[in-house]
């Protein structure tokens, strides 16, 4: 083989390998920006709908709240629970994001997560505190998965 086709051959396989290199990069960063948009996404629409769900269960009492947050969970995207701040984490109203969410929750700060199911999709969580006195302390859950690096990869 010639100087020249090996130079030409060893030219495009680090062309090649350039290409993959810079794909999974901007692949890696692309799930990274959609991770940090959907949970700034969520966060906002906890406050949004905090507000209303807070004013109906000072008003008409913890049965219709609940009944509020089940109405706004039918959407398939977005998953909406209310929490228990109060409850074993074995309980079904625990939050997700395990017992490290609860302090700050506690304080009335908003926290977002990004975890793993069981069945290993990724999924990005927000909370927003649901804190008045005299009430138990409680926070808004909203999920939705995210999309695997692998399809972003390969979309690109």
């Amino acid at each position: 083989m010639k100087v020249a086709t090996k130079f030409a051959l060893a030219f495009v396989a680090s062309g090649l390998l350039s290409v993959v290199v810079y794909s999974s990069v901007a692949a890696s960063r692309e799930v990274d920006h959609i991770e940090t948009t959907v949970a700034e996404d969520l966060a906002s629409l906890g406050r949004t709908l905090s507000v209303p769900i807070m004013a109906v269960w000072a008003s008409d009492g913890e049965a219709r709240a609940l009944e509020l947050v089940r109405v706004q969970d039918r959407d398939e995207a977005i998953d909406v629970r209310w929490t228990w701040l109060d409850v074993d984490s074995n309980h079904s109203m625990f939050p997700r994001g395990g017992v490290s969410v609860i302090p700050s929750l506690l304080r009335g700060e908003q926290r977002t997560w990004v975890g793993e199911t069981p069945d290993g999709q990724r999924h990005v969580y927000a909370y927003v505190p649901m804190l008045r006195p005299g009430l138990r302390p409680a926070a808004l859950e909203f999920s939705r998965p995210l999309v695997r690096e692998s399809q972003v990869f390969w979309a690109e």
